[in-house]
């Protein structure tokens, strides 16, 4: 009996593993009729405005990655000790459509262990990519597909 229970506990946790990175990762990608370029510039000015410092911005490869940014993210702790981050990746999928995948990493500090990553749920996960993916499509539009 307490084999069935130790194997059924282990199923449960691979099912629930497995189901939270599915549904996190689908809210991660977009597809833009739009050029490259426009893709990747777009998304940097988005970056810079919402107060991110460029790391690395390599247009031959389409990766965007910037610093943290203190205050930023979905921790749950004061504006002090939170921060975020935002890595791009820029792929041209035809000559009229690009995929843009984000990453965005909010971390929280705790004074016994220090900086330790922050997971969101499902509806803040929606909320953030959604207005960023939003954001960026407004600024490719602006400038001319």
């Amino acid at each position: 009996m307490r084999k069935n229970t130790i194997n059924i506990f282990t199923l449960l946790v691979l099912i629930g593993c497995a189901g939270s990175s599915m549904t996190t990762s689908k809210y991660k990608s977009r597809v833009f009729t739009a050029s490259y370029e426009n893709t990747f510039e777009s998304t940097v000015d988005y970056f810079q405005e919402r107060g991110f410092q460029i790391n690395k911005a390599n247009l031959s490869s389409g990766d965007i990655e910037t610093e943290y940014r203190e205050g930023a993210g979905w921790a749950t702790r004061s504006m002090t000790n939170r921060r975020a981050k935002v890595t791009g990746k820029v792929i041209q999928v035809s000559d009229q459509e690009t995929k843009l995948t984000l990453t965005i990493i909010s971390e929280e500090r705790s004074e016994m262990s220090g900086w330790f990553q922050v997971e969101m749920n499902v509806g803040k996960e929606q909320f953030y990519y959604k207005r960023y993916f939003e954001s960026i499509e407004n600024r490719i539009k602006s400038k001319g597909r």
